[in-house]
């Protein structure tokens, strides 16, 4: 049975909103550390539009790319098949179909409110370098917050959470991994093995998880969590793309 996730009243949001303003105003600014000399070094990379300037996808690191070629990296993977172009923005129909689907399912008045998108904006695709690979190549990261089914899926990944923490072989976070290989024995001739899973998100196979959903949750809840599987588009350099797999 699927439990109602928790949220802050309006009126505790709203107050805890207007103390964190209160503490940021509040605070004094840090002292700049940084030579006259350095500063102006940085506003000179930062104007130079033949530089791209990115953190790097692990460890605090800042990496300088040349614009032409971090542009076809990017124009290289949006080949991949796992990628479609599409003719327009499709965010107002995913908007409309995520409310109808919701004011279909048996999600309280309340959480239905909670859910339900407004002024929904396209998520949007950017890259983060892998300085630790050879070739440096670029990982996609799309920014879902403020898309029409941002909210959806975070409620439907929380009913997800109570399923897998029954799991005998569920693993929380690399702290309770950690702990795991502690517990274990290792015996003379075993093998320890790591998969690198190339393009993960793109790979989960959705028919067969939502397969393993039925049995889980009733049918209105089942086309929740097949829309939002389904609805996986972005925008980048005012393109927009689908994701086909």
């Amino acid at each position: 049975m699927w439990k109602k996730q928790s949220s802050l009243p309006v009126e505790m949001a709203e107050e805890a909103r207007q103390e964190t303003v209160r503490i940021i105003k509040s605070s004094s600014r840090p002292r700049d550390n940084l030579k006259k000399t350095e500063r102006a070094a940085l506003k000179t990379l930062k104007d130079n539009t033949l530089l791209t300037i990115l953190p790097a996808d692990k460890g605090n690191a800042m990496v300088v790319l040349n614009t032409s070629d971090y542009k076809q990296k990017i124009s290289s993977l949006l080949e991949d098949s796992a990628y479609r172009k599409l003719a327009k923005d499709p965010t107002n129909a995913i908007e409309q179909k995520t409310t109808l689907l919701l004011k279909k399912s048996s999600l309280t008045e309340e959480t239905h409110r909670q859910l339900c998108p407004a002024g929904s904006r396209p998520p949007r695709m950017y890259r983060l370098p892998k300085i630790h690979k050879e070739g440096i190549p670029l990982r996609p990261i799309v920014g879902n917050i403020g898309a029409p089914t941002y909210q959806l899926s975070k409620h439907l990944s929380g009913l997800l959470n109570q399923l897998t923490r029954k799991l005998a072989h569920h693993v929380k976070n690399s702290f309770h991994f950690i702990e795991i290989l502690k517990s274990l024995k290792i015996k003379p001739g075993d093998l320890m093995v790591s998969f690198d899973v190339v393009s993960l998100f793109t790979k989960v196979p959705v028919e067969e998880s939502l397969t393993l959903l039925i049995q889980h949750c009733n049918n209105e809840i089942l086309a929740l969590y097949k829309h939002v599987l389904t609805s996986t588009y972005f925008c980048i350099n005012s393109q927009f793309y689908e994701q086909t797999e």
